[in-house]
């Protein structure tokens, strides 16, 4: 199975940006998971006051060239919650 690490650095090589570090540091972005086998995993984001985090379930494409929001962006209130529905989405 592939890391998120191999995943990225595949992901890099179509030239996207998701992973920059400027894109995390505007939108307050951590990952919060592994990457599950459908290629699926979470990441967080700080609303726009910061006054709370939310969680939202990613995943690569087939290629690992794009990344999709899985569901609505800030779904999930629990890291937990979002975890499991990565897991089976």
């Amino acid at each position: 199975m592939m890391t998120l690490s191999e995943a990225k650095a595949i992901y890099k090589t179509g030239g996207g940006h998701f992973f920059d570090r400027e894109t995390f540091k505007y939108w307050g972005s951590r990952i919060e998971s592994a990457l599950y086998k459908n290629r699926c995993f979470v990441t967080s984001e700080n609303n726009f006051d910061g006054s709370r985090r939310a969680y939202t379930v990613r995943r690569f494409s087939p290629d690992f060239l794009h990344i999709e929001t899985v569901g609505e962006f800030q779904q999930y209130a629990l890291k937990e919650t979002a975890r499991e529905a990565a897991k089976e989405a």
